[in-house]
């Protein structure tokens, strides 16, 4: 009933397998285009020097510096794995749009908010213009048409 909803949901897993098989940290891209929302990653926690009496001990200074240590290196892996998926996202935008035909290209062009989209490099909104097209009824069939394939697939819809 709904052949361009089918294979944009179709295309987009595959987008997002072949992505993610392909780029570095690719989970991450893979899961952002499978939701259709920007994976969120937890931001390590900065360690707090623990002192047992007044003055820290030349222990607790010790070990508070070696969490401190691991602090920083898993700051600097949490910034470059969202500066990667950004990254991948770009060069993921690209693939997307090369896969659209010249009709769904003019479609999503035509839409006001394409432009944004377009300068941006916006892998999820041209997602959502896409989606917007793919799924909208009145631009697949005619009315009358539309309404008739909807009441046959009703009638046959069994449990």
């Amino acid at each position: 009933m709904f052949i361009h909803a089918d294979n944009y949901t179709k295309t987009k897993n595959e987008i997002a397998r072949h992505v993610g098989s392909m780029s570095k940290y690719g989970g991450d891209l893979r899961r952002t285009i499978e939701k259709e929302a920007i994976v969120t990653f937890t931001k390590p926690t900065r360690p707090r020097l623990v002192v047992t009496g007044e003055v820290a001990t030349a222990d607790e200074q010790y070990a508070y510096e070696e969490l401190m240590d691991v602090y920083k290196e898993d700051m600097k892996a949490y910034v470059k794995r969202k500066a990667t998926l950004e990254d991948n996202m770009g060069r993921a935008y690209e693939m997307v749009w090369g896969q659209c035909s010249n009709q769904m290209r003019a479609k999503v062009e035509a839409d006001p908010g394409y432009s944004a989209v377009r300068d941006a490099s916006d892998l999820l909104g041209l997602l959502r213009l896409i989606k917007l097209v793919s799924f909208d009824f009145h631009s697949q069939k005619s009315r009358p048409l539309g309404l008739v394939e909807v009441e046959k697939a009703f009638k046959n819809f069994r449990h």
